[in-house]
């Protein structure tokens, strides 16, 4: 399906009825299939939708995603600014008494009663190119937050009995190895030049297995090897990632973890969008597309 959205700009001085405007509301990976997850504000209606190719104006602001009840989707009550989290405190209360959670828990389970919280946790080691680095998430959902995080390899090193545990194991395990929680623009804009052989991938997260079993108990569980990105070209070179907000127009040539990779179709430049910064903004189809340029951007 082809993605097309109007300038930002415009959103105020024209009726539903002569354009689409979305509200997007999470971006996610359905295996290897990227999809983006819309809210059709004058369908009234949630969508789902393949990046295929790209022709939309994204907003600068951020605003609160809303809820579902049951499958029933809510949109948010007050249109709250969001920053740090995509749902403003009253919408996320619906899975989460707290949502510093997310990022820093507080229990597993036993203070909030949150299945999020409670649930098997694995801290895990993950390979992006040349870089290793250390994570936790669901002990179920371990392939997933490897293709999420655009991993070419992840390896389950600890179980733990709940978040707040996974995570006190992520910063241990981080400090003893040496390794990093997070991965900062420069090794994320390596995401589109060619991964390494197999065999090196391997060779990386057995030496940190290795390593960590001098210091603690750990799993001796298979690598699960991530290779079938919907990519069609590798770049020579890293390229920094731009922010959604602005004017994006052309076809995508692959998708990696929160990446995705196209060639503007003005410039011909290739260009790098972060995904994961797009939910909360409101996009709009652009039709007349040779009327714009990328510096036409909405404030």
């Amino acid at each position: 399906m082809l993605l097309m959205f109007i300038r930002a700009d415009k959103l105020l001085s024209r009726s539903y009825d002569s354009f689409r405007t979305y509200h997007v509301l999470s971006f996610y990976w359905d295996d290897f299939v990227p999809r983006l997850h819309l809210y059709d504000i004058g369908e009234k209606k949630v969508k789902e939708i393949e990046l295929k190719e790209l022709a939309f104006s994204s907003s600068h602001e951020k605003y609160c995603v809303g809820h579902f009840r049951g499958s029933e989707y809510v949109p948010c009550p007050i249109s709250a600014r969001v920053t740090r989290f995509s749902q403003c405190s009253y919408c996320a209360s619906s899975w989460i008494p707290h949502q510093e959670c997310i990022f820093e828990p507080k229990c597993n389970g036993e203070l909030c009663s949150c299945d999020f919280c409670s649930k098997h946790h694995v801290v895990y080691a993950a390979v992006i190119r040349d870089t290793v680095k250390i994570g936790m998430t669901g002990e179920s959902r371990l392939r997933t937050r490897g293709i999420e995080q655009g991993a070419d390899a992840i390896l389950q090193l600890v179980k733990c009995d709940g978040r707040l545990e996974a995570r006190n194991f992520e910063k241990r395990i981080g400090k003893i190895l040496h390794l990093p929680q997070l991965i900062g623009s420069e090794a994320s804009s390596k995401c589109f030049m060619r991964p390494p052989p197999r065999a090196e991938i391997e060779e990386l997260l057995i030496s940190v297995r290795d390593r960590l079993s001098k210091e603690l108990q750990v799993i001796d569980s298979e690598i699960l090897f991530l290779d079938r990105y919907p990519i069609d070209h590798y770049l020579d070179s890293p390229l920094e990632p731009n922010l959604p907000s602005g004017i994006h127009t052309g076809k995508v040539l692959g998708v990696k973890g929160r990446f995705l990779l196209y060639q503007d179709e003005i410039t011909n430049q290739y260009r790098v969008l972060d995904l994961s910064d797009l939910p909360c903004r409101y996009i709009s189809e652009l039709h007349e597309r040779d009327n714009y340029r990328n510096e036409d951007v909405p404030i």
